[in-house]
């Protein structure tokens, strides 16, 4: 710029010489602005926007606690950790409300981070399944009526612990061998493969027995009877057909299941 007569002496900008608000974001230069020319705030706090696009400190939050969206148009918020009654700590999870579920059939808990301490091959470490039930048994391919027929049982992974108080309250026609339905079907891990099981206390059978031998079927869900009568003690007959009426017998024991 040209001037008449003397040039003024140049002087520096100061603050009071700019009018508030006159600098646009379009004047300043990108990357020109760094966090130390940033005003200071709280210690911890965090920078947000709002629903008016203004910026927000959000507050310090504690220990533990979590940054959480508290929706459109509001700025997010430190809160308790998302899972609810749930602790951690020293390696451990503590689930102090609410259970543990897996959501997908199959998964559990695996166990193959331990180090086998047996002699057998590990083949399986990983736990599946747990459950809790009861179940009703008949007389295979019996026509009867029973008094008590249901019983209960608990499985874990594979095994099934079961018991159940039988009765028949009438017999009228067909087989007299095997009972039929529990919970599930035992495994065959041998072609004739037998997997015992108590029987106790029973009475009135169509057969006056010395013993009698209860076992679960492989690859089934039945539980058969061997057994010994009194004019051949030495001898175990097979598939007994002790049921009839009035029958009464008590089972329990476990097996392993497909």
């Amino acid at each position: 710029m040209a001037y008449i007569g003397r040039t003024p002496t140049p002087s520096a900008l100061t603050a009071s010489d700019i009018a508030d608000g006159i600098i646009t974001e379009a004047k300043m230069a990108d990357d020109a602005i760094s966090i130390t020319e940033l005003k200071a705030g709280t210690d911890g706090n965090i920078i947000s926007y709002d629903a008016s696009g203004d910026p927000v400190a959000i507050a310090t939050g504690t220990d533990g606690q979590v940054l959480t969206s508290a929706g459109a148009g509001q700025p997010p918020a430190f809160e308790a950790g998302g899972l609810t009654g749930v602790t951690t700590g020293s390696g451990n999870v503590t689930i102090s409300n609410g259970n543990l579920i897996l959501g997908t059939s199959g998964n559990g808990i695996d166990f193959s981070a331990s180090t086998a301490d047996g002699t057998g091959t590990v083949a399986v470490e990983l736990l599946d399944d747990y459950e809790e039930g009861s179940f009703t048994m008949t007389v295979s391919g019996g026509t009867m009526t029973y008094t008590r027929n249901t019983g209960y049982y608990t499985k874990i992974g594979n095994l099934v612990y079961f018991q159940i108080y039988f009765v028949v309250d009438t017999y009228t026609s067909g087989s007299r061998v095997d009972l039929t339905g529990l919970p599930y079907t035992a495994v065959s891990n041998h072609g004739d493969g037998h997997y015992p099981v108590t029987i106790s206390r029973w009475e009135n059978m169509n057969y006056d027995h010395v013993s009698i031998f209860a076992i679960v079927r492989a690859n089934s869900a039945n539980i058969g009877c061997d057994g010994t009568i009194a004019t051949a003690v030495d001898t175990v007959l097979g598939n007994r057909e002790i049921w009839g009426t009035g029958a009464v017998a008590r089972f329990g024991g476990c097996y392993l299941a497909q």
